[in-house]
C-alpha cells in the first residue's frame, strides 16, 4: 500500500497499489543532516514533490524498490548533480581554466595595437565578462532554476533544434580548446629542457602523460583543490617573467597601432585581449556544482578583478620594459637558467589543471552517452567509465 509521509502531516487514506513507485530523497544543502522521504504514485499530486525552484536540493531516485536500490543523482528538472563547492571554490576554478599562458603573449599583443587599445582591452574586457557572467546567473536562477547547461535553456526557449544547435557548437568549443592546451604544455616542457631538442610530438606525449592522474578528477569540486596551487602557480611564473627580464637599451613603445601592420595581424593581437578572459562556455556547468548559484557574480568578479590586475600589470611592465622588442611569449625573453625552468614547471603544473578543468564537461558527456547509469556514482565501476571515456573526451 503506498502512502505519503511528511514531517509534520498525517498520512492520506489509502490508495490503490501504484504501477510504478519511486523513492525521493531530497536533502536541503542548508540542512544537509535532515531528509523526507515520500512514496509517490505516478500521477498523484502530493506536497512532498521536488520542487524545481528549489535550487539547493538534491535528488535521489531508485525506480525498482523490490531491487537493491543504487542512488543516481539526476540533473536537468530534478535537481543538481554536486551541490559542493561555495563561491571561493568557483572564483579559484576560473582562475586555473580561464588565465592560462596567454597572459604571457599580451606584452606582444600591445606592442603591435599600442597603449591606448590594449590598456583599454584589459579593463573592458574584464568587465564584459563579469558582466556576463552575472547575467547568465541571473537568467539561470530566476527563468532556468532547473537547467544546468546552454542547450537545457536553449531548449526551454527555442526548442529542440535550438538545444541540438547550441549543444554542437558548445562540444566544438570545448574540443577546440583542448589542443590549444596540450600545444601550451609542450610550449612550457621546452622552457625545462631549453638546451635539449625534443620534438613537438614527444612534448605532447610528456604532457600527456602528466595528465593521466589528474584527469581521474570525475568533477570541480575534486578539481578545486589543485586549481589553489595552479592559480597561484600561474601568477609567481608571471612575476618570475617579468623580473628576469633583460633590459634593452633603446625601448620604443607606441600609444597607437603601428600604420604599417596589416588588418589580419593587428586583428590577431587584438583577439589576444579577449581570448585572455574566454570562459564563459562553463560558467552553467560551473554553477551546477554551487551550494548556493546566487553566489556566481560574486565569484564571477573576483576572478575577473584579480586577472585584470595581473593582465595589466604584465602588459605595462613587459611592454614598457622591452617596447616592440619584446618576445612573442614572454619566458623566451627570459636569461637561461634554473629561474627559466623554475617557471617551466610552474606554467606545466598550471596547463595541465587548466586542460582538466577546461575539459570536464566534455568528459562527463561523453561519460554520460556512453555509460549513463554511472555518471553521477562515486563507486569503482563509475570510476572505471570515466577513464574509458577518457580517449574519446581527451584524444
Amino acid at each position: 500500500m503506498a502512502q505519503s509521509v511528511q514531517h509534520g502531516e498525517a498520512p492520506p487514506q489509502s490508495v490503490a497499489e501504484p504501477k510504478n513507485v519511486e523513492l525521493v530523497v531530497a536533502t536541503a544543502s542548508s540542512q544537509r543532516t535532515t531528509s523526507k522521504l515520500a512514496v509517490v504514485e505516478e500521477g498523484v499530486p502530493t506536497s512532498t514533490q521536488h520542487d524545481s525552484s528549489a535550487r539547493s536540493t538534491n535528488t535521489v531516485r531508485s525506480t525498482n524498490l523490490g531491487k537493491r536500490a543504487l542512488p543516481m543523482y539526476v540533473e536537468g528538472s530534478a535537481g543538481h548533480t554536486f551541490e559542493r563547492n561555495t563561491w571561493v571554490m568557483t572564483c579559484v576554478l576560473m582562475l586555473a581554466e580561464v588565465m592560462g599562458t596567454g597572459v604571457l603573449s599580451l606584452p606582444a599583443a600591445a606592442a603591435k595595437t599600442g597603449w591606448i587599445l590594449a590598456m583599454v582591452s584589459v579593463v573592458a574586457f574584464a568587465g564584459a565578462a563579469a558582466y556576463s557572467g552575472m547575467l547568465l546567473s541571473q537568467t539561470r536562477n530566476e527563468y532556468f532554476p532547473a537547467e544546468n547547461s546552454y542547450s537545457e535553456m536553449a531548449r526551454k526557449t527555442g526548442g529542440d533544434r535550438f538545444a541540438l544547435f547550441t549543444l554542437i557548437m558548445v562540444l566544438i568549443n570545448w574540443g577546440l580548446l583542448l589542443p590549444y592546451f596540450l600545444i601550451s604544455v609542450g610550449d612550457s616542457i621546452e622552457l625545462i629542457f631549453y638546451s635539449e631538442w625534443l620534438c613537438s610530438y614527444q612534448k605532447s606525449l610528456i604532457g600527456a602523460v602528466l595528465m593521466i592522474l589528474p584527469l581521474q578528477c570525475p568533477d570541480f569540486h575534486a578539481i578545486s583543490f589543485i586549481s589553489y596551487p595552479s592559480a597561484a602557480a600561474i601568477i609567481i611564473a608571471v612575476i618570475c617573467s617579468l623580473a628576469q627580464l633583460e633590459t634593452v637599451s633603446d625601448v620604443k613603445t607606441s600609444a597607437s597601432p603601428d600604420p604599417d601592420e596589416d588588418f589580419i595581424s593587428l586583428y590577431g593581437s587584438f583577439a589576444s585581449f579577449i581570448f585572455a578572459y574566454q570562459g564563459q562556455s562553463m560558467f552553467l556547468e560551473l554553477m551546477r556544482e554551487m551550494k548556493d548559484g546566487n553566489g556566481f557574480p560574486r565569484a564571477s568578479f573576483s576572478a575577473y578583478l584579480v586577472m585584470c590586475i595581473v593582465y595589466a600589470v604584465t602588459v605595462v611592465m613587459g611592454y614598457a620594459g622591452q617596447g616592440d622588442q619584446i618576445a612573442s611569449f614572454l619566458p623566451d625573453s627570459m636569461k637561461d637558467g634554473g629561474v627559466k625552468r623554475f617557471v617551466g614547471i610552474l606554467l606545466v603544473f598550471h596547463v595541465v589543471v587548466a586542460y582538466v578543468v577546461t575539459g570536464q564537461p566534455l568528459h562527463r558527456f561523453i561519460h554520460s552517452k556512453l555509460f549513463p547509469s554511472t555518471v553521477n556514482f562515486d563507486r569503482p565501476w563509475a570510476r572505471l567509465h570515466w577513464s574509458a571515456a577518457y580517449p574519446l573526451a581527451r584524444g
